[in-house]
């Protein structure tokens, strides 16, 4: 156990990499995770805001919503990875592993690897639709925090293989990315056509505009390390690695030789260590009041990272003939001293993704069924994989039922692909007229089987109806 644990210290300083830097995937709001993260078409009002502003104008005439940290604030959690559950993370904890545990744990990595985090928020959002021929106006701030870390599969066969003589074990799949955003917008939509004599088929357009202060950005440009193993417990360290970063001055402190001291002092509104703008563009259509079909491309735009702007690098080649050397730690720690360079200004994009919705509403009192029913699916494509994003395309399909009045709505969904692949999302929802109050999860199976759970994630909010 010693050998294993001092080869994974190996790993960290040939990686440059630490775990406290983990990544997540995107968030969304109560309702839309409970339908599986399902929201292109279905989204209204303030909800609308950052999925496709043309769903502003499908509200009624004349009506104002809003959503503040009061009485529930809008927040969106989660954690999780893509190999690892609870149930193995106990096994495999604080034992001797044997041949068997080692070789199962490993094949939990092969395909795996990726640690993600998320959390965002929504400080205030107001929207008003006035009517058919001015259209719809909203406002928003919002906070993300995003990112993902990927661990390689090539540590874990070192890790749990053993020193087997003359291999090698590439380690250029690990990735670090992560990143904290606030987003200003301002919105507008309105119905652009009109060609069904009963009023009934319609199309609406709308466009969101950002502005966008950065507070902290991660992520790793070069990842090109490797392990070799030679005879008699010899190992090679290769690495040529470099990581490019920005941070708030109100996050870092930095005494009198330039090095920063990792204290944070900030309040709610840090100054910006980045700023830029975005563009959200979408149309909708509604077909015989049962049909919507939704198309939107969202943060077209880019961030320009000027403060505490920073490129660290890791290079080195190194052998260890001894892995139970007292100085080896010391050994690695002055052969692969990190090199850090300002950077001055770089520019990063925003999460610019395409989402494709249709939804079709259902009044099951007519058939003498009680409730109405909603059913929705989605297609959403990363165009690139800046946090919050992913070039895995992501399918969901989700469904709504209001059984009666006093009954909360009840909502279920599924979503494939993207990062984590399965998940199974459920909540409620209460609707008072004046209040509305959501809770769901995207994660079902993690509650009611927690040990076999890979991700935990939980959303709530309120929103305020006039």
């Amino acid at each position: 156990m010693k050998k294993i644990f001092l080869t994974a210290v190996l790993v960290i300083q040939v990686c440059g990499i630490s775990l406290a830097q983990t990544g997540s995937i995107g968030s969304a709001d109560a309702r839309s995770m409970a339908m599986g993260k399902t929201y292109n078409a279905i989204s209204t009002n303030v909800f609308s805001i950052g999925i496709n502003p043309s769903n502003l104008a499908i509200a009624s005439d004349n009506s104002l919503s809003f959503n503040t940290i009061l009485p529930i604030p809008y927040l969106s959690l989660g954690a999780g990875t893509n190999f690892l559950d609870l149930q193995n993370l106990n096994y495999y904890s604080g034992r001797d592993l044997s041949d068997n545990d080692k070789q199962n744990l490993n094949s939990l990595f092969k395909n795996g690897g990726l640690v993600c985090t998320n959390a965002s928020i929504n400080l205030f959002s107001i929207s008003y639709n006035v009517n058919k021929n001015i259209g719809a106006f909203a406002v928003s701030m919002k906070d993300f925090v995003e990112g993902e870390f990927k661990f390689p599969h090539g540590i874990t066969d070192l890790l749990f293989n053993g020193n087997q003589v003359n291999q090698e074990y590439n380690i250029n799949d690990a990735s670090v990315k992560s990143s904290w955003l606030r987003e200003y917008s301002i919105s507008y939509a309105r119905e652009i056509l009109n060609w069904d004599l009963k009023g009934q088929d319609k199309l609406y357009a709308g466009v969101s505009l950002k502005l966008v202060n950065g507070f902290y950005y991660v992520r790793n440009r070069k990842i090109n390390s490797y392990i070799q193993t030679g005879n008699y417990d010899q190992i090679n360290l290769y690495a040529n690695n470099n990581i490019i970063g920005a941070c708030s001055n109100d996050l870092v402190q930095k005494n009198s030789s330039d090095s920063v001291n990792r204290s944070v002092n900030a309040g709610p509104f840090p100054s910006p260590a980045g700023t830029g703008y975005g563009v959200d563009l979408g149309v909708n259509t509604s077909l015989n009041k049962v049909w919507n079909i939704s198309l939107a491309v969202t943060d077209i735009g880019k961030v320009n990272w000027k403060e505490n702007t920073v490129l660290i690098s890791y290079t080195g080649q190194y052998a260890v003939t001894d892995l139970s050397q007292s100085n080896l730690l010391d050994s690695l720690s002055n052969k692969f001293k990190e090199t850090k360079d300002s950077t001055g200004s770089f520019s990063t994009g925003l999460p610019t993704a395409v989402r494709v919705g249709a939804s079709y509403f259902l009044n099951l009192n007519r058939n003498k069924f009680p409730g109405t029913f909603l059913f929705a699916f989605d297609y959403n494509q990363g165009l690139n994989d800046e946090p919050g994003n992913s070039l895995n395309p992501r399918f969901s399909f989700g469904t709504e039922w209001k059984p009666m009045d006093w009954i909360p709505y009840v909502r279920t969904g599924f979503s494939f692909g993207g990062l984590l692949g399965f998940h199974w999302g459920f909540g409620l929802g209460i609707d008072t007229g004046l209040l509305e109050f959501n809770i769901g999860t995207l994660d079902l199976q993690s509650l009611v089987a927690p040990q076999k759970g890979k991700y935990f994630s939980i959303a709530f909010d309120s929103v305020w109806k006039f």
